[in-house]
């Protein structure tokens, strides 16, 4: 409980974005590149317009939004895990096809960047809707909720990841001059 008071004034106001992208490009293209996974000028600006329209849409913070992307698939548009959840937020079939029939999406496709993203930020917004917390809303997006539940309500670790990773990301955000020289 702790952790979700420390972490949830700065994950619930977006941060200011110019309207230029190009620094959050920049970030996002070293970001992938250290991953290994890099992107395309055409990719890193799609993600990139899209991360920041979805903060401005959610009120979600852009920090939170790359920290779940690098958590989930370290910006491997194409990622699949053994659990069958695929793209960059990870989104298994069946939470896709719920959250895109609640936003009225009738056809997505589960890899391309706007629409897993849009569909991933929205579902974890719904979560935090449902559950008043970013721990307890990231958990649930990780491990759903019939295991949290089994664990007592309890955290996995996989929140507290995801936040430092946004922290981390967000102080680079901040500062023009880092992100350019990342």
């Amino acid at each position: 409980m702790l952790l979700t008071l420390l972490f949830v004034g700065m994950l619930q106001s977006p941060a200011p974005i110019a309207a230029d992208t190009t620094p959050i490009e920049e970030l996002v293209t070293a970001r992938a590149y250290m991953y290994k996974h890099p992107l395309t000028p055409v990719e890193a600006k799609e993600l990139s317009i899209t991360a920041v329209e979805l903060s401005k849409e959610t009120g979600i913070n852009l920090g939170l939004i790359f920290g779940l992307i690098e958590i989930e698939s370290k910006y491997e548009r194409k990622a699949k895990s053994k659990k069958k959840c695929k793209g960059l937020t990870q989104l298994s079939k069946g939470t896709a096809d719920t959250e895109a029939n609640r936003l009225g999406i009738e056809e997505y496709n589960i890899f391309s960047i706007k629409d897993n993203l849009t569909i991933g930020v929205n579902y974890l917004v719904d979560l935090y809707n449902e559950w008043y917390n970013w721990v307890d809303a990231l958990t649930v997006y990780n491990m759903g909720f019939n295991k949290f539940a089994a664990r007592g309500y309890r955290p996995n670790g996989y929140a507290s990841a995801v936040i430092k990773r946004g922290k981390t990301i967000e102080k680079l955000l901040k500062d023009p001059k880092i992100c350019r020289s990342f």
